[in-house]
Parts: C-alpha cells; sequence; structure tokens
C-alpha cells in the first residue's frame, strides 16, 4: 500500500495517468496535463437524487411519486422506476441515477447488486406501462416528445 503523498504514474500506450496523493488525478496525452478532478466525479455520484432531475420543478413531484411506487418494493422496481423515467417520452433524469443515490432518496431498496443488474433487464411494455403511467400522471407539465 502506497503512503499518502506518494505519486503512481501508469504509461498505456504513450499516455500517462498520475495519481497523486491518493485524490488527484491527472491525464497527460501529447505532453499536454489534464486533471480529472476525482474529487468533483465524486462529489457528483453523491449529489442528490433531486438534482439530477432535467427540470427542478420535476423534483417535488417526482419523489413522492417514486416513493408511493417503491413501498415495500426493493431493487427491481427501483431500477424499473428509473428505467422509464429515463424513457424519451418522459426524459425525467438527466443520468442515470446510483445506487447510492436513489438509497439516500428512498432508503432501503435492496442489494446493489440488484439494482444494477435489473438496469440491465428489458422490461417489457405491460411492466413498465404502469410505472411509466403512474409518472406520467404527477408532471406539472406534459413532457416534450
Amino acid at each position: 500500500m502506497k503512503e499518502a503523498g506518494t505519486t503512481i504514474t501508469i504509461n498505456v500506450q504513450g499516455s500517462y495517468v498520475k495519481i497523486e496523493n491518493n485524490e488527484n488525478v491527472y491525464l497527460t496525452l501529447d505532453g499536454k496535463q489534464t486533471d480529472l478532478n476525482v474529487k468533483d466525479a465524486v462529489s457528483q455520484s453523491r449529489a442528490p437524487l433531486r438534482t439530477l432531475f432535467t427540470k427542478e420543478e420535476y423534483a417535488d413531484k417526482m419523489i413522492p411519486c417514486m416513493q408511493k411506487l417503491l413501498q415495500g418494493q426493493k431493487g427491481k422496481m427501483a431500477a424499473l422506476i428509473v428505467l422509464c423515467a429515463m424513457d424519451k417520452d418522459l426524459n425525467l433524469f438527466s443520468v442515470r441515477p446510483t445506487y447510492e443515490q436513489m438509497k439516500d432518496e428512498f432508503g432501503d431498496i435492496g442489494s446493489r447488486n440488484g439494482y444494477y443488474h435489473y438496469l440491465k433487464v428489458n422490461f417489457t411494455p405491460d411492466e413498465k406501462l404502469p410505472v411509466t403511467n403512474a409518472l406520467k400522471s404527477h408532471l406539472p407539465t406534459p413532457p416534450k416528445k
């Protein structure tokens, strides 16, 4: 294990990734150094769920609706809600919420593996329709197509 203050440099096909003090990450391509700013990336992944909505007013209406849909449910329903919310007809989220963001907002949503597993599942239209309709019914304004 490296001690704090140690610099690690990795050379990958002429590009360099440099990690300093276990927090600063730099990418060097063609002699130009870019700060990858790991702290910002980590803080964005832990940003509150409400900051991920494409419109600010959606959060106040959608979060209570999602809480109601999630009552007594776990990872499958959490993933289904996210997939329906990200569907092109609704477009509620700017980026896909992480397990941590969903758990921070809604509490116990099951295991991380279950949530991410179900995000990869191709749900049928019959499975999606009730969730999509519930979300649509709580929109403050109709979504743009």
